[in-house]
């Protein structure tokens, strides 16, 4: 599999590295075999201190050779690896477990103390006077975790250690298991076992997206919005999307029994399918007109896999001969929401569009340079391309080319700022080591890491929500500092330099509409402007971005005029004054005062962040905003300020929600301000809050049958009204707090359910319990003997929605009518 240019010769040298490894442990093994380490039954604080050979004698070859592997692939190719510190890396890994809650440490000179309630442990440091120390030292980590009794044996141990010490080098390394590596693989190779549907989640029911084409779910006449109840007998309901989607994958020729009902379908049906291999397309073509009549391409790039570089050029070809259906007057290449994937396709993709000039810099332990090589495709018509904050890697090195070397004009928000390359290194078992090797650079010698490619029309989408909160987007000011070899290039931005800004209003959905969207409106009125506009511009190969958006300015920002009015009017009702323009001013602004309240809290709790914002500036800004983030997983919470004056402050707060998820233990957050939607590095300060342990709520749930004479025997005849009580208990002593109560119908018309359930209460306090009633009417054609009910309950005090199923004992009917088929439409 290939990840970079380099990947070949790191295989040979992969190949090299086991070889040795294996010899040197073999080695090391015959003069440790005499003794073992004994973990004491004392409950009492116990220090054990052992030479690290008799350490080594109670490993297996096995991990021993792996737990060196990884430390010797991370010592030769990590990208910041002669600046690599063992304590350093030991130290942060260290610091992230504490953060989870699994230990307490002390580095010391001499030693590591570790401390797990009344279990302690005492690993010297070997490391710096033996190789072999630091083999030991990790093992000895995963000891200590598998004597706590996190872990269920020393594997599971070993490998949560190596994962934590690979992941603590930068968000982009990662220790891959047997089932991630294949994922990997099928997404790059673009070729898969399975039934070809795309799916969400949606209700808390698996929901088709839609089916591929070709696919056996196409062919079975699968259609979108149909529910997958059950997948080989698994219900769906509540069920977590990632071991849905393995279930249905699996080896070609094997089945998979699918469970459906359609919206309107009587019940629901089983249809057994036969796995094939998938094959991705991973261009999507759509033949678009102008308000002018005149003929766009949109090339959507799914990912960047072994075939997207064949599928473009085929198809940009066909553009430039006009042998396709349409003669093209502009071509759109769509990478919003594309992670990306091979480097080498995207320069070869560059290859396409470029004559001459640097693609992509790609500095590790050497630097390399990928250049144009006079392959290109002559296109003299303008081409567009568009990204969001979840375009990430091989799409912005393709974005960040084509602007760079004004070959594209770039519209939508700024990239997601990924800078880093990684590869793959197959381990033993079927796992394998993601590691960044390197940093690339666009040919303008800049580094993205942290900042993304900036647009040329920078569009912001205003999400039309009920609060002041993330109205820009929830992952905004992300912070890709990698944490231990270097921080990201996040500098300062100059607005002057930003030629075009304007703001739209969208709906809260997050799904890309391809064709719809307003970047692609912008990108058709060029298109149309530029066929207009510009003099002869056949008597170039192509024009120049920066001439076309001097040329087009006027034309643009009239076009955007009208959805930034809706906006400001859109905010008024928020109490944010969005209206004056101030793209050309300098901010000088700070956070006058700051406050947390409270210090210490639990997970689901909210903090309330108090602020002023004080502009120092000559003239007045408006379109400032206040955002809050955290290291740990968490979307970034931000707050509209819209217009200080000069000379003035503004006080304000934003109400900071714990995840659920989160473990116990001090946390640092960043606050700072940002200005039209870009954040000003010298406003950001950190501060510290304390997650504290709580107990997790337990809920549970009876229900039964009332008011019909079957009732006792808990049985809804053909044609019955009855009434099912629920009882839902909180089993602790943790008031919950009910942010939603949804019951789903699982059995198509078989039954009518009213949905809209009355809630009593907006909490089940500690030991207590919530009773619910929920009309249920029978039709006068029941199929099955047992009818489903979905139950979900949604809170921030749990850490995942409580979702149960509930059936009903029914009595079939036999009637002379056709059940739901999936070929219905």
């Amino acid at each position: 599999m290939k990840i970079s240019p380099v990947n070949l010769l790191f295989r040979v040298l992969i190949i090299t590295s086991v070889i040795i490894a294996g010899v040197h442990f073999f080695s090391a093994r015959k003069v440790s075999q005499e003794s073992s380490v004994v973990v004491s039954e004392d409950p009492r604080p116990q220090f054990v201190s052992k030479d690290y050979e008799q350490i080594l004698s109670s490993a297996s070859d096995e991990d021993l050779v792996l737990i060196e592997m990884i430390l010797s692939l991370i010592q030769n190719y990590y990208v910041d690896a002669k600046n690599f510190q063992f304590d350093q890396l030991l130290k942060t890994a260290l610091d992230n477990l504490q953060d989870q809650g699994e230990l307490r440490f002390d580095l010391s000179r001499d030693a590591i103390q570790l401390k797990a309630g009344s279990l302690q442990r005492e690993i010297p440091r070997q490391w710096e006077s033996e190789e072999l120390g630091k083999v030991a030292a990790l093992f000895q980590v995963a000891r200590f975790l598998k004597d706590s009794g996190r872990f269920p044996d020393q594997q599971a141990a070993l490998m949560a250690t190596l994962n934590v010490i690979v992941a603590s080098l930068d968000p982009y390394s990662k220790l891959l298991s047997e089932d991630d590596y294949r994922e990997l693989q099928e997404g790059t190779e673009g070729e898969f076992g399975g039934l070809g549907i795309m799916v969400g989640v949606r209700n808390n029911l698996l929901t088709v997206i839609h089916a591929l084409p070709h696919s056996p779910a196409s062919r079975a006449g699968i259609l979108p919005l149909d529910h997958i109840l059950a997948v080989n007998g698994l219900t769906t309901f509540g069920s977590s999307l990632e071991e849905l989607i393995k279930i249905m994958r699996g080896l070609p020729g094997t089945t998979v029994t699918l469970s459906l009902l359609r919206d309107g379908g009587v019940s629901p049906m089983d249809i057994t399918l036969s796995r094939e291999i998938i094959q991705v397309d991973p261009v999507l073509i759509h033949h678009l007109k102008t308000a002018a009549g005149n003929a766009a391409l949109l090339l959507r790039l799914e990912s960047f896999s072994l075939k997207s570089y064949s599928r473009l050029r085929a198809e940009i070809e066909k553009a430039r001969s006009g042998t396709g259906t349409h003669s093209i007057d502009g071509i759109i290449i769509d990478l919003r929401s594309n992670p990306g994937g091979l480097l080498d396709q995207a320069v070869k993709i560059s290859k396409i569009l470029l004559s001459e000039g640097a693609i992509v810099t790609v500095k590790g332990r050497e630097t390399e340079t990928e250049y144009a090589d006079h392959e290109n495709v002559e296109l003299r018509c303008p081409v567009v391309v568009l990204i969001n904050e979840d375009s990430a890697s091989a799409s912005e090195i393709l974005a960040g080319a084509l602007k760079d070397h004004e070959r594209a004009i770039v519209i939508g928000q700024p990239s997601f700022g990924k800078g880093t390359v990684q590869t793959v290194f197959e381990l033993p078992a079927g796992r394998a080591l993601k590691l960044t090797i390197a940093r690339y650079l666009t040919p303008s010698g800049s580094s993205i890491q942290g900042v993304g490619v900036i647009p040329d029309i920078w569009l912001h989408p205003v999400y039309k929500l009920n609060k002041n909160e993330n109205l820009l987007g929830n992952y905004r000011y992300r912070e890709e500092d990698l944490f231990i070899g270097f921080k990201n290039s996040r500098g300062n931005f100059d607005l002057k330099s930003l030629l075009i800004n304007g703001y739209y209003l969208r709906d809260s959905a997050r799904e890309v509409d391809v064709t719809g969207a307003k970047e692609v409106e912008v990108a058709l009125d060029l298109f149309d402007e530029f066929k207009k506009t510009m003099l002869n511009p056949q008597s170039l190969s192509f024009v120049p971005s920066s001439m076309v958006l001097r040329k087009l300015k006027t034309n643009i920002e009239s076009k955007l005029k009208p959805w930034d009015g809706q906006v400001t009017s859109f905010l008024n009702t928020k109490h944010v004054n969005w209206q004056v323009d101030n793209s050309a001013d300098k901010p000088v602004l700070h956070l006058s005062e700051f406050s947390a309240e409270p210090q210490a809290l639990a997970p689901g709790q909210m903090a309330r962040l108090r602020f002023k914002v004080r502009n120092e500036g000559r003239s007045g800004l408006s379109r400032i905003s206040v955002f809050v983030r955290s290291h740990r997983e968490m979307d970034t919470v931000e707050k509209l300020i819209g217009y200080i004056a000069p000379h003035s402050e503004l006080s304000d707060r934003i109400e900071l929600e714990i995840p659920t998820l989160w473990a116990p233990g001090k946390t640092e957050f960043q606050i700072g301000i940002a200005v039209n939607g870009f954040e000003i590095p010298k406003t950001v300060r950190s501060f510290t809050l304390e997650i504290n342990p709580r107990e997790e709520p337990v809920l549970k749930l009876t229900s039964s049958l009332v008011g019909s004479e079957n009732s006792s025997q808990g049985l809804l005849k053909a044609g019955e009204n009855v009434k099912l009580q629920i009882k839902i208990m909180n089993d602790s002593d943790v008031n919950i707090h009910i942010d939603q109560l949804k019951v789903e119908n699982l059995s198509g018309r078989q039954i009518s359910v009213k949905s809209d359930i009355k809630v009593p209460f907006q909490e089940i306090a500690a030991h207590s319990k919530l009773n619910l009633t929920i009309e249920i009417a029978g039709s006068k054609a029941i199929y099955s003997d047992r009818l489903g009910l979905g139950l979900s309950l949604e809170s921030h005090d749990l850490r995942n929605p409580f979702s149960k199923l509930i059936y009903l004992n029914a009595v079939p009917t036999i009637v002379n009518k056709t059940r739901f088929s999936v070929n219905e439409k």
